[in-house]
């Protein structure tokens, strides 16, 4: 979380700010978090995104405020590497930026993973997905890693431009 908390509609706004203006070097991006799960309080901002061009995403992300280390609690400056899947910016405002690096294979899995539990606020399920849906990851042939349906449920079978997909020989399958 970042040093700062803020409310959503100004999260959102800030958010939007930043897509906009990293739009150049991205295929996509999208708001992902506590933003996109609608939390009234916003402790950091999150973003999952498909970049273009790397190196104009670092560059353009230094206009917002200083990179910092990922993983680590507080304001550690830090130089970013061009084949980073995560990004750290600690924005002028004194929130964190989030920025995870995905690809179109493992996008859906990525957004996924960043958007939460699927329970707003108010502990709605939103945007179909369905909390508990899943329990384990597991490896598939092809070396990656595939969401393994929960025990007893029937999976999440593969969606146009999502990467999730239920593996084969999964457990509960």
């Amino acid at each position: 979380m970042g040093i700062g908390k803020i409310d959503l509609a100004a999260a959102e706004t800030l958010a939007q700010d930043i897509i906009t203006l990293v739009s150049p070097a991205m295929d996509r991006a999208e708001v992902a978090g506590s933003i996109r799960r609608r939390k009234p309080v916003v402790g950091d901002i999150e973003i999952v995104g498909i970049p273009a061009d790397r190196e104009r995403l670092i560059k353009l992300l230094s206009c917002t405020g200083m990179h910092i280390k990922p993983g680590v609690p507080g304001v550690v400056q830090w130089t970013p590497k061009s084949d980073a899947k995560y990004l750290r910016v600690h924005l002028s405002v004194g929130v964190n930026l989030d920025f995870f690096l995905g690809t179109p294979e493992n996008w859906g899995g990525l957004f996924l993973m960043r958007t939460g539990s699927g329970v707003d606020a108010n502990g709605n399920s939103f945007n179909g997905f369905t909390p508990g849906i899943f329990s384990r990851w597991c490896a598939a042939d092809d070396g990656c890693r595939r969401a393994a349906p929960a025990p007893g449920g029937r999976g999440l079978l593969r969606s146009p431009g999502h990467g999730l997909r239920a593996s084969r020989g999964a457990i509960g399958s």
